[in-house]
């Protein structure tokens, strides 16, 4: 899995073209606003799959089927069979692997995707440590 951050104030069309953009199958949320738009993203994209709350006050659509709670979702991945596949997974990860995808604020057109390895990130962690 790789991380793609988005401002919580993203409208529909931009969480829709990074959704779409970096083939997001997950998205989680905070707030009713992130939710009511991460679901009408769902409607429309052919890969977004489902939506991870992160609040119990978020009211969820009464005919959403696919967007859980994320202390739910967690609950799933304690008792998920494909926990070995996520640690094999995890032992194989090297340095040179995607790690996140930052989008620039699209000031000059559409959004730019910015691929960042782990090895980004331990420069970046060493360089601050020198």
């Amino acid at each position: 899995a790789v991380m793609v951050p988005m401002y919580a104030t993203s409208s529909p069309s931009q969480v829709e073209y990074i959704v779409n953009d970096a083939q997001l199958k997950v998205i989680f949320v905070g707030e009713q606003f992130q939710y009511n738009n991460a679901y009408k993203v769902q409607q429309e994209s052919p890969v977004l799959k489902k939506i991870i709350v992160f609040d119990r006050n978020v009211v969820l659509k009464p005919e959403d089927k696919t967007s859980i709670y994320f202390d739910d979702f967690i609950t799933t991945g304690d008792n998920s069979e494909s926990l070995a596949l996520v640690n094999a997974r995890l032992r194989q990860l090297k340095g040179s692997d995607l790690a996140t995808i930052i989008y620039t604020s699209g000031t000059t057109g559409e959004p730019k995707g910015v691929m960042l390895t782990h090895d980004n990130y331990i420069q970046a962690f060493k360089i601050h440590d020198a």
